[in-house]
């Protein structure tokens, strides 16, 4: 499956907030991206004092879905069938007739085409960017009523090795491919590229993070969560 990868990269979040941060950005953007029909396999978040990172996989796309529903019976009072129409969004016209054996009731049937995952995460990130629950947020210069647990830098978001193109950008950040590694070892900018079947890093990178999964088990295992130190 093709892979996902972001980086939030920020000034320093205090330690005590980093683990619980890479903890509910997994959480959220999983949530997310489920609630649209997209599912993100093997998710694993990676913290440190400068960023906070997400790798999974995903479909290329969801699934078209069909859906059912059914609405007040035919003879029901009129205002039944008005707070139907009105809750889909639909014309009378649209409903169907069926009989179902305790009455002739009105069902509406929904089909929903297909998204690319690039389009679900690009609308996933951004909301979930504006609700993340950090203890406490702040504001700065130019990234108008968005809040975050430090100044917000740069959003690197790459599906299946293309920048995703985010529907609302917050604080004004535009995806890009570009991060950095540690602040003095390697503070120069570089592009991010992927290698199946796991993220392939760039060498001169030296960024080393905390690791947390969405496995209990592998979160045990991988407790001591080393940070970039960057």
């Amino acid at each position: 499956m093709p892979e996902l990868l972001i980086e939030l990269f920020c000034e320093e979040i205090p330690a005590r907030m980093q683990a619980r941060g890479a903890e509910d950005f997994l959480r959220l953007m999983s949530e997310a991206c489920a609630a649209e029909g997209l599912t993100l396999a093997n998710p694993i978040a990676h913290h440190g004092p400068r960023r906070i990172t997400l790798v999974a996989e995903a479909p290329a796309a969801t699934e078209a879905v069909r859906e059912e529903r059914r609405g007040p019976r035919v003879d029901a009072p009129p205002k039944a069938i008005e707070g139907f129409l009105a809750a889909g969004g639909i014309a009378l016209e649209a409903l169907e007739k069926r009989d179902t054996g305790k009455g002739v009731y009105y069902f509406l049937s929904i089909e929903r085409p297909g998204r690319a995952a690039a389009e679900v995460i690009g609308a996933a990130l951004p909301a979930v960017l504006r609700k993340f629950p950090w203890p406490k947020s702040m504001r700065w210069g130019g990234a108008g009523d968005f809040t975050f647990a430090r100044p917000l830098r740069r959003i690197l978001c790459l599906f299946d090795g293309k920048v995703v193109q985010l529907a609302d950008a917050p604080a004004g950040l535009l995806a890009t491919n570009l991060t950095e590694g540690h602040r003095f070892l390697a503070p120069a900018r570089f592009g991010m590229a992927f290698s199946p079947p796991r993220l392939s890093r760039a060498k001169s990178g030296r960024a080393s993070t905390g690791r947390r999964s969405a496995d209990r088990s592998a979160q045990k295992c991988s407790s001591r969560g080393a940070s970039d130190r960057g």
